[in-house]
């Protein structure tokens, strides 16, 4: 009876570890299962977005090159932006005054010089209005260095002129400079 009892009761231990083998196999088995969907799920997400990421990238370049290559486009551009700016370069010729100068010019002419529309406050203190007829005097100082300047630079390059004229006469044509030579006439 006792041999039973133990034939019994390893069998029952045996029994036991197998179905505990078993319940580890397969919760091993679900674990690795639930791990690979949700890597397949993953890879899918990231290539459903990649996908889309190219479609848009697909999509803005061919609206970028519809743009761009747009030959007509491009050339109505360029035709209106040098219309533009010889407008520009004629109106300061007649003027006579330089791109710089004729935009500020322009910006000066944009600002009203007249008395404010509707009621007005009496401007008192150090200012009293007086920010504008400022404004104007910087400019005018500004024009008159800038004009002294240029006639600066015309004076030296005038000089400058004269004395490589002068070094270039004084080479001698029978020196020992072979045909072809470069004469440095400001040294």
């Amino acid at each position: 009876m006792r041999a039973r009892t133990e034939q019994r009761d390893a069998r029952t231990t045996l029994t036991n570890t197998r179905a505990n083998e078993v319940q580890q196999r397969n919760e091993i088995i679900t674990e690795d299962v639930r791990r690979r969907e949700n890597a397949i799920r993953l890879r899918r997400d990231d290539q459903e977005l990649e996908l889309e990421n190219s479609i848009t990238r697909y999509e803005q370049q061919l609206t970028s090159d519809r743009i761009s290559d747009d030959a007509a486009f491009r050339r109505l551009r360029d035709d209106l932006t040098t219309e533009l700016r010889d407008i520009r370069a004629d109106r300061a010729f007649v003027d006579g005054r330089t791109l710089s100068e004729f935009d500020e010019g322009l910006a000066l002419d944009q600002i009203d010089r007249g008395p404010a529309p509707g009621p007005t406050t009496e401007i008192t203190g150090p200012d009293a209005g007086g920010g504008f007829q400022d404004f104007l005097a910087a400019r005018d100082e500004r024009l008159a260095l800038r004009q002294e300047e240029d006639r600066d630079f015309s004076i030296q390059q005038q000089i400058d002129l004269r004395l490589a004229d002068d070094n270039v006469r004084e080479v001698t044509p029978n020196s020992d400079l072979p045909r072809g030579s470069i004469v440095d006439v400001f040294g």
